[in-house]
């Protein structure tokens, strides 16, 4: 799953807003929690119809560089 374009979108979005900086401070505190739970999401309706499709009842979560 490649996160490129949505973190190519929110980080043009941080850096072009304009306004005081406690708007600043606010706009980019909801940009990175729409951000996590919109990631979030994805991964788990990813891993949801994974588990769907194959039949199982378990998820091995592991991370790192392959």
């Amino acid at each position: 799953m490649s996160f490129s374009g949505i973190l190519s979108h929110v980080t043009k979005l941080a850096k072009t807003k304009t306004g005081s900086e406690e708007e600043m401070a606010q706009f980019k505190n909801d940009l990175c929690y729409s951000l996590q739970e919109t990631l979030f999401a994805m991964l788990v309706e990813v891993t949801e119809r994974a588990l769907a499709h194959t039949g199982s009842t378990e998820v091995l979560i592991v991370g790192g560089v392959g």
